[in-house]
């Protein structure tokens, strides 16, 4: 009986251990003072400060640029998004959803300047 609850319980924690690497996805979109989607522009992410990750992704559309996904992040990873305008720009409301494993970690909805380290775990 002792070694029946002993690989039971092995069982049981082996299967429930935190995965090693994780995938991320980034949705960017943009509208501009009339409401209409736009190309985002100024906007770009840095994976652990170094490591730009901005990749444009056709298959949401223009107006979801830079979308991406990126597999094998480890948990202690973490992604700086930076947007902003330029003076003398158009303004743009940006929307940036940040998922890991296919959980929302970072949202930030209809701001102009973003400046945040998001941890990816």
């Amino acid at each position: 009986m002792k070694k029946l609850l002993l690989i039971l319980s092995t069982v049981m924690v082996s299967c429930t251990k935190p995965a090693l690497s994780h995938s991320v996805r980034v949705i960017t979109f943009a509208m501009d003072e009339n409401n209409n989607y736009v190309q985002p522009t100024n906007t770009v992410m840095y994976l652990n400060g170094t490591k730009c990750v901005c990749f444009s992704d056709t298959i949401y559309g223009y107006n979801t640029n830079p979308t991406f996904a990126l597999d094998n992040i480890n948990a202690g990873d973490e992604l700086h998004v930076v947007s902003f305008i330029n003076a003398g720009e158009p303004i743009q409301y940006k929307t940036i959803r940040v998922y890991v494993d296919n959980k929302i970690v970072f949202n930030v909805s209809n701001a102009t300047n973003i400046n945040q380290i998001v941890k990816l775990r």
